[in-house]
């Protein structure tokens, strides 16, 4: 992190060193017990009467003295409120194993996201002949599970991958 000189023209402390109050010379309160950095760092600002609150915008806060807010919502997941999230069948309700691949802007990009996984894992795994029982057991034992939070989403990979085995093992 970047030393940034502060109004008396010392350096302030990286975020690994103890915060001060703006006094310079009392330390910051102790974290309340179970406080997450989110919320420790919001306190320590909305303590600090050298930061203000920018008027409201119904979008948060901007630190006074910095930039003034524009009053436009941010482009993120606001903008992109679909994200594809991806399990791991081998390692079945393991959260460690999970992995965020996206954020989409609409429910059909995430589908389609999610529907090129499962096809991926298919179409390696699939040799001529096989029943589509085999190759779909080897989805659900080894392959990747991808499911999507955002409004109004109901896809499901394990009934998609059921659907693929079908039609290649038909094929």
């Amino acid at each position: 992190m970047s030393n940034l000189p502060d109004d008396s023209g010392r350096k302030s402390k990286s975020n690994t060193e103890a915060t001060s109050s703006p006094e310079g010379n009392r330390p910051a309160e102790p974290a309340a017990k179970g406080e997450t950095l989110r919320e420790r760092v919001t306190r320590e600002i909305s303590e600090n009467p050298k930061w203000s609150e920018a008027p409201s915008s119904g979008r948060g806060f901007v630190i006074g003295g910095v930039k003034r807010s524009s009053g436009k919502a941010a482009s993120g997941p606001a903008e992109r409120p679909y994200a594809v999230f991806v399990d791991d069948n081998f390692h079945y309700m393991n959260e460690d194993e999970r992995y965020k691949d996206g954020n989409y802007a609409t429910l059909e990009e995430a589908i389609s996201k999610c529907q090129r996984i499962v096809d991926d894992f298919l179409e390696g795994e699939y040799k001529p002949g096989m029943p589509s029982a085999e190759l779909y057991d080897r989805y659900c034992s080894f392959g990747e599970d991808p499911f999507i939070r955002g409004p109004g989403c109901d896809f499901s990979a394990w009934d998609y991958a059921r659907q693929r085995c079908d039609e290649l093992c038909r094929a």
